[in-house]
């Protein structure tokens, strides 16, 4: 998923963040979560609805649905991600829980 930030210069903010060495982050411990569990398990029962609509309407011919998904996602969560100064505290809180 960072490979994606730097190719198509996507939330460079979030990037740059999780770029720091001196932040140690994997955005793909959660992105798995996110994935296996198909956004179940970390938004909100409408919008966790809504993307299995998508998943089930579209998976199948479009395997980019759960990945646009993370994108936007973290495009809502971009303010929390770059002012946080612990991002394991912030993963915790966001990424891993219903808001």
């Amino acid at each position: 998923m960072q490979k994606i930030f730097r190719q198509y210069s996507f939330l460079p903010d979030v990037q740059e963040k999780f770029d720091d060495p001196a932040i140690k982050f994997d955005l793909m411990d959660s992105a798995i979560s996110w994935f296996i569990s198909i956004y179940t398990q970390c938004l909100p029962e409408k919008a966790s609805l809504q993307v299995l609509d998508l998943f089930f309407l579209y998976g199948k011919m479009e395997n980019r649905v759960l990945f646009n998904v993370a994108l936007g996602y973290l495009s809502t969560l971009q303010t929390q991600i770059v002012g946080a100064d612990d991002l394991m505290v912030l993963k915790n809180k966001v990424f891993d829980e219903k808001n």
